[in-house]
């Protein structure tokens, strides 16, 4: 196994929009550039990331990382493993998170739902991020998981592309997607009238995100002011 596929898996997943498996020209490679990399990676087969660097070569970029890529056969594209890849946008002046430091971004959301938990009587239950991968060739993902390292991996992941507001209704879908499906426990379900579990979202303009039920179409309370009252037991 390639050096860093512990952490992150490298990208495979082919192609699903181009039967052939071949990219489209209409966007490849001339559309896709270092700076709007990100937005394609999903779509675009490991075996591919050469041609492209070849690519990026020749409109002017230059790095030692691009150059080895560059080299990289088709048949050995599948090693290139996420963390080189990501190396190589570094090299060209890409910002993207390392590990940690996402990782850091993700814990700091959960923190932000832990209190809810425990003012509703579910602070027996302590969520933590836990670094994983999406499973279907997507970014590197995270998850809520309890402290066993256990976690719904077919919920609601946390990418690296979501801005800080999205993170944190990424972070209590999470929550509570691992609860519900590990330990089977809904939360927070709403008191008036139950489940399915009451969601957070945007409230408009300045104001913070604010738990809402579906059911009675009505918001419960804002982030960090759900109490028991608020929450079927």
């Amino acid at each position: 196994m390639a050096e860093g596929q512990g952490i992150w898996r490298y990208i495979g997943s082919g192609m699903p929009d181009h039967t052939d498996h071949e990219p489209s020209s209409e966007w490849f490679p001339q559309r896709v550039t270092p700076g709007n990399f990100l937005d394609y990676w999903t779509g675009l087969d490991a075996r591919y990331w050469p041609r492209l660097a070849m690519y990026w070569l020749s409109a002017g970029y230059g790095s030692d990382d691009l150059r080895w890529l560059s080299r990289v056969s088709e048949r050995d594209a599948d090693e290139v493993t996420t963390e080189r890849m990501v190396s190589v946008l570094r090299s060209l002046g890409v910002a993207i998170e390392l590990p940690a430091e996402f990782l850091a971004r993700c814990s700091r959301a959960i923190t932000r739902i832990q209190p809810d938990l425990d003012a509703t009587g579910f602070g027996q239950y302590r969520l933590q991020a836990r670094n994983a991968t999406s499973g279907n060739g997507g970014l590197p993902a995270v998850y809520a998981a309890l402290p066993d390292g256990s976690w719904w991996s077919s919920g609601s992941a946390m990418t690296q592309d979501m801005d800080d507001a999205v993170l944190l209704l990424t972070a209590a879908e999470s929550v509570s997607d691992t609860l519900v499906e590990v330990l089977h426990v809904f939360w927070p379900t709403c008191a008036e009238h139950g489940g399915p579990p009451m969601t957070l979202e945007r409230n408009g303009g300045d104001a913070g995100p604010v738990w809402s039920c579906q059911r009675g179409s009505h918001v419960a309370a804002p982030l960090g002011r759900l109490t028991r009252a608020h929450v079927e037991r």
